[in-house]
């Protein structure tokens, strides 16, 4: 959920004390509290922060530069908020983590097939017609995807499999 949208979420993150903060890996925490909305209803919220750098930028939106030209940074720590309603003794909180980003992929996919490929703007309102496009597509789509994954083995490099498919 995009929680810093939400005025619970904020009040919650900003009284997350810092022994409340787990360290999972460098420059990552990871924080486990409960939130109670106004209507009543409590779920968990897992905080993920990530400290990174960020370009620091004027009043009008441009990159400061130090005096060899080169952008300024700041070190500026970033948010991941997940409200769930699965307890913390069913699952752990990086394991939360990493099955809503596994259910990112998903969103991922309909969204690539909505918009590189065309699903969302069918050529027919004829049924027989819809399924073909549809078949076909998903079969230029695994085509594609097996055809990323030979050119990774073949050339023994992992970010290949990582490319978005329109590269190719």
């Amino acid at each position: 959920t995009p929680g810093k949208q939400f005025k619970t979420i904020r009040e919650a993150i900003a009284t997350i004390r810092t022994a409340q903060w787990v360290r999972v890996a460098e420059n990552q925490r990871v924080a486990d509290v409960t939130v109670t909305f106004d209507n009543g209803l409590t779920l968990r919220l897992i905080v993920w922060k990530t400290l990174g750098r960020q370009v620091v930028r004027n009043e009008r939106g441009n990159p400061k530069r130090d005096p060899d030209g080169k952008p300024l940074y700041r070190w500026r720590p970033s948010y991941h908020t997940y409200v769930t309603n699965i307890a913390a003794d069913e699952m752990e909180a990086p394991a939360v983590v990493g099955f809503y980003g596994q259910r990112w992929s998903i969103e991922d996919f309909f969204e690539q097939m909505d918009n590189q490929y065309f699903l969302g703007h069918l050529p027919s309102t004829d049924l027989a017609v819809v399924k073909v496009h549809i078949a076909l597509t998903f079969l230029g789509y695994i085509l594609l995807r097996e055809f990323q994954q030979l050119v990774a083995d073949w050339l023994h490099n992992a970010e290949y499999a990582t490319m978005e498919l329109r590269r190719f």
